[in-house]
């Protein structure tokens, strides 16, 4: 059976969507594990959602004992950062960055720090008071000057 070429191209076409599923199904969403790690000194077990962003957004500089709050985070090329910006903090990377370098620019504060590994995260926050992050880790190692947060998914702001 010889059909035309206009047809056979249709055929693929509708074939390729029978083989990879529905277009608005799809699969479902990829659950990305971050934990959000203090010093141990840090003054807090847990922070709402809406401290974290005012953390993350430079809105809160110290913590309930009036220590400097210093906040990092993993910026990763595998999505962790993206999802961190868009779960978390209800902002993309790109719209953090343009608040940050306006912030910078007015005298009101420096950026989080951003890391390339998890490994620096870690590090950072076990070696400085007040400091906070974000990794993509689960199981920490709470031994090294660290613990970890219990962040409320309600937002008590």
């Amino acid at each position: 059976m010889n059909l035309p070429k206009s047809l056979r191209y249709l055929l693929s076409i509708c074939i390729v969507f029978l083989l990879n599923g529905p277009v608005s199904g799809g699969p479902p969403p990829t659950i990305i594990p971050l934990t959000v790690i203090a010093n141990s000194e840090v003054p807090v077990d847990t922070l709402s959602i809406g401290e974290l962003r005012d953390i993350y957004l430079g809105n809160s500089k110290q913590w309930n004992d009036k220590s400097k709050i210093r906040p990092s985070y993993y910026n990763s090329k595998s999505g962790h950062a993206k999802y961190f910006f868009d779960e978390y903090l209800g902002i993309s990377a790109m719209k953090f960055r343009r608040h940050w370098l306006k912030k910078v620019f007015r005298g009101d504060g420096s950026a989080p720090l951003a890391f390339g590994k998890t490994d620096d995260v870690i590090t950072y926050v076990a070696n400085n008071p007040g400091a906070i992050g974000v990794v993509a880790q689960s199981n920490i190692d709470t031994t090294l000057g660290i613990k970890t947060l219990v962040i409320g998914l309600l937002d008590t702001k």
